[in-house]
C-alpha cells in the first residue's frame, strides 16, 4: 500500500513538473514576442 502510495505521489510530482516547464515555455514564447514587437516599433 505505501509503495503504492510511493509511486502515485512521484507520477503526479513528475506531472506537475512537466506542466511548470510548459508554462515556463509557454510564458517564455510569449515574452519573446511581445518583445519582439518592441523592438520592431523602435526600429
Amino acid at each position: 500500500l505505501l509503495a503504492l502510495n510511493l509511486s502515485n505521489v512521484i507520477e503526479i510530482s513528475s506531472e506537475s513538473k512537466k506542466a511548470k516547464v510548459e508554462i515556463y515555455l509557454i510564458n517564455k514564447l510569449k515574452f519573446s514576442s511581445v518583445l519582439h514587437k518592441i523592438l520592431r516599433s523602435k526600429a
